[in-house]
């Protein structure tokens, strides 16, 4: 069973506008509709919670493969208790890391950390976002270094800046036809 590492999440306008003002929300949401089309059959995808991520993937779960909702593994910090989006409670498994002593950015430090490190991976998938995806992909390298890593810059924002400063092959750049680039790929 293939696993793979989801960073996505839909740039909001209020904080840097690096990342919004080249985000394409709607293939954002069509490239993690994709994703999970076409992994959740034969693998798992591990992400972290995002209030416009997580309910998206627990509606597509739900939707067409309720069967298989065990194989979406969900990271939640309890930095957010309180805040979580409710569709949080329809996914068998989460996983919560605790808040750190120091704040939130030490909290999603280390949420990210274990989220990455505690699993082999086949491949990691980066999807619009914010500074969070940029935080992701750089834990992701150090942990797995050698594992096939699709940031699809055609999303935008954090995905096309990791693109953009890194070694990939052109194609992640303007396909959209996302559902292909997993079939073939993963």
């Amino acid at each position: 069973m293939k696993t793979v590492f989801l960073s996505a999440s839909v740039p909001l306008p209020t904080r840097h506008a690096r990342f919004y003002e080249t985000a394409d929300p709607v293939a954002i949401k069509e490239a993690v509709k994709s994703l999970v089309v076409e992994i959740i059959p034969r693998g798992q995808i591990v992400f972290g919670g995002h209030p416009a991520i997580t309910p998206l993937i627990s509606l597509i779960i739900s939707s067409l493969f309720p069967d298989h909702s065990d194989r979406a593994i969900l990271f939640q910090s309890l930095e957010f208790e309180g805040r979580f989006p409710p569709e949080v409670e329809e996914f068998p498994t989460v996983i919560y890391t605790p808040r750190h002593p120091n704040g939130l950015n030490d909290s999603l430090l280390e949420m990210r950390r274990q989220m990455i490190g505690d699993y082999k991976y086949d491949a990691a998938v980066f999807i619009g976002g914010m500074e969070g995806v940029i935080e992701e992909y750089e834990i992701f390298r150090k942990f797995h270094p050698n594992c096939l890593v699709l940031p699809l810059a055609s999303t935008g924002a954090a995905a096309n800046i990791i693109f953009e400063e890194g070694k990939f092959d052109k194609y992640l750049k303007k396909d959209i036809n996302y559902s292909s680039i997993f079939r073939r790929l993963i």
